[in-house]
């Protein structure tokens, strides 16, 4: 799909990993690494529900990463 973070179109959870592989994040990014992170609160990103199925915007993916803190080594110090 090539630059799907670029994309204004809705994404399924199974698709999330996908947006994330293509800003180069390959880890912590399976469909239940995700459901987990939504239980937790630490993966808010806004959906719209259609029917069962939440529907994200890549835009508001790649935008909630990088509001992120980033951690160095194994202490976890944010950097």
């Amino acid at each position: 799909m090539g630059e799907l973070y670029k994309q204004d179109k809705w994404v399924t959870l199974q698709e999330v990993p996908e947006v994330m592989r293509s800003i180069g994040v390959e880890k912590g990014f399976s469909r239940a690494a995700l459901a987990r992170k939504m239980r937790n609160g630490s993966f808010d990103v806004k959906y719209h529900l259609s029917g069962k199925t939440k529907l994200f915007r890549p835009t508001d993916i790649v935008a909630w990463w990088n509001s992120q803190p980033y951690y160095q080594g194994a202490s976890e110090q944010p950097i």
